[in-house]
């Protein structure tokens, strides 16, 4: 197995984490290919080089950046319209260049979001995002991963590896699926009659 980067692999982490990383990957038997290409054909290539974004809001007329991501200020909202919201991958906040996309950071924009959809029809001004990032997580394994804690900015400080880093990064998963799965159902909808109650009611009138 081979691993291709452009640039350095870790390069973005502290110099303890980056040491973890380059030692984990040498004893799983992953070569390592920075600033260039494989040397020869794959039989598979897996495209890991980051996410991409539906044109949906260009095509619209909408502001947009080089990447196609719907520009919003601090509220969410469009500048320039009273009615226009972007949140999540496919939007990007003006003046908030530390903002990847994430998972971290559409956590955060949805439910300010609704406080803010919530605050314009109460005829009151919207509040501003203020948010940052606590850690970056890479799992190596069943028994091994990196937790890299960042400043708000996602600059890189201490990391968490080995075991404890495994164990950290399954906690946050589960914490992660667990908020889902709470919110599906918070927000669901109560189900419908099945055939045989309402076939039921109908002879009961009738």
């Amino acid at each position: 197995m081979s691993l291709v980067d452009r640039s350095r692999i870790g390069g973005d982490l502290s110099p303890a984490a980056e040491r973890h990383l380059r030692g984990s990957l040498d004893r799983l038997g992953v070569a390592t290919f920075e600033g260039g290409r494989l040397p020869a054909a794959s039989d598979l290539t897996i495209d890991c080089s980051g996410l991409t974004v539906a044109p949906l809001a260009a095509a619209s007329g909408l502001p947009v950046d080089e990447s196609g991501r719907l520009r919003v200020d601090r509220t969410l909202r469009v500048p320039g319209t009273s009615r226009v919201w972007g949140v999540g991958d496919a939007a990007v906040l003006d003046g908030a260049p530390h903002l990847r996309m994430s998972c971290a950071a559409a956590q955060a924009m949805v439910p300010h979001l609704v406080a803010a959809i919530r605050t314009v029809d109460a005829g009151r001004t919207p509040p501003s995002l203020d948010v940052g990032f606590a850690a970056r997580c890479i799992s190596l394994g069943r028994k091994d991963g990196l937790v890299q804690l960042v400043r708000g900015d996602d600059s890189p400080t201490t990391a968490i590896t080995g075991s404890m880093g495994a164990v950290t990064k399954e906690l946050i998963c589960r914490y992660a699926w667990g908020c889902m799965t709470w919110l599906s159902r918070l927000f669901a909808a109560p189900r419908g009659p099945r055939a045989a109650t309402m076939l039921e009611t109908e002879a009961a009138r009738g």
